[in-house]
């Protein structure tokens, strides 16, 4: 929070949190890749889980002759 303040505007937000990042050397790409790996097997799922609940329908009945 303390490095949001540092900024002046919500322009230099993103300039403050990359110098931060700097400091602390964290490292942002490695994070980014995870976080962006974690979003696509959530989303994978998502489809499948969307994809077996169709495929599950039942069928409709027949007529039958009385």
């Amino acid at each position: 929070m303390t490095i949001l303040q540092t900024a002046q505007s919500p322009n230099e937000y993103s300039k403050a949190l990359r110098e931060a990042a700097d400091l602390y050397k964290v490292y942002v790409a490695a994070i980014t890749t995870k976080v962006k790996q974690e979003f696509a097997a959530k989303e994978k799922a998502k489809v499948e889980k969307r994809g077996t609940s169709k495929a599950v329908k039942k069928l409709p009945r027949k007529a039958t002759a009385n």
